[in-house]
């Protein structure tokens, strides 16, 4: 996937500048074509992740992130008591926050909750340096595949062929041993 996406990006790098008069703007029928979910073999999946970080018994953040066929939506839900990570206002723990990273600060700057979600990282950290914490995480990741039911009906077909010719393969066996 990596090396696709140098090969995309070297491409645009490569390529002779359009100005921007000459891109053609996408009809919303066209971006709902390309958006979201995933499919494998024609079965649509979506995919949900929670990261939570629990401070002292109280949610400190909440991270919700879904892919689905509406696209990946991230939301984060800061608790109370808490303050937006920044550069300017973290002065007891110092951190630069990777791209698709956000935080919270607690205990007078002396907690940081950061949450990290992008294609391909998940990350939940606690920096802290105040005594006596009691702190948690916990990660749920939800997968949906609509169709399971059929699915499995296909799969234990495609096991109960396999299983007969198995059976088959065992009787000519023994015939030719007699």
């Amino acid at each position: 996937m990596r090396i696709s996406a140098l090969a995309l990006v070297a491409a645009f790098a490569l390529a002779p500048a359009l100005p921007l008069h000459a891109a053609q703007r996408l009809a919303d029928a066209e971006l709902n074509e390309m958006r979201g979910g995933f499919s494998i073999d024609g079965v649509e999946i979506s995919l949900g992740v929670v990261l939570r970080t629990v401070v002292d018994g109280r949610v400190a953040l909440e991270t919700r992130m879904t892919l689905d066929a509406n696209g990946s939506q991230v939301q984060r839900l800061a608790g109370a008591g808490t303050t937006p990570f920044t550069a300017a206002n973290a002065t007891r723990i110092r951190v630069d926050l990777a791209p698709g990273a956000d935080g919270v600060l607690l205990n007078n700057g002396a907690t940081a909750v950061l949450h990290q979600i992008e294609p391909g990282r998940l990350g939940s950290f606690v920096l802290n340096t105040a005594d006596g914490q009691n702190v948690r995480q916990d990660t749920s990741v939800t997968l949906t595949i609509p169709a399971l039911a059929q699915l499995q009906t296909g799969w234990n077909n495609d096991l109960a062929g396999f299983r007969l010719g198995s059976d088959v393969q065992a009787a000519q066996a023994a015939a030719l041993r007699r």
